[in-house]
């Protein structure tokens, strides 16, 4: 963003961006480049990289200060650290996430 080569048109060919970013960085970014969407996300490369992504139409404060919605086939559940009883959103707990999806280095490692 301040490289000191940078063009002011650098990034006008941008039409959204995908970030795990969860500071004011993702802000700042956002005010250089208003034509493009900054989508947050949260994921691991166990499962496939990305297991959640906010939408494009979502409000900026949203985007800014979310990981997004898990993305079809994705599992993600928190459970009770205890009974490991899955508990309803918005509680506090042990977060697990799973998918019927594994990457192709994956296979191969384990073949």
């Amino acid at each position: 963003m301040n490289h000191p080569t940078r063009e002011e048109d650098d990034f006008d060919s941008i039409d959204s961006l995908w970030s795990l970013e969860f500071r004011n960085d993702c802000r700042q970014f956002q005010e250089q480049t208003p034509h493009a969407p900054i989508l947050n996300c949260f994921g691991q490369t166990e499962v496939c990289a990305f297991l959640s992504l906010c939408e494009l139409d979502d409000e900026p404060e949203l985007r800014f200060t979310k990981g997004g919605f898990p993305l079809p086939g994705m599992i993600a559940e928190v459970h009770d650290p205890e009974s490991g009883e899955i508990l309803p959103n918005g509680s506090i707990g042990e977060f697990g996430t799973g998918a019927q999806i594994c990457l192709m280095d994956t296979l191969e490692i384990l073949s």
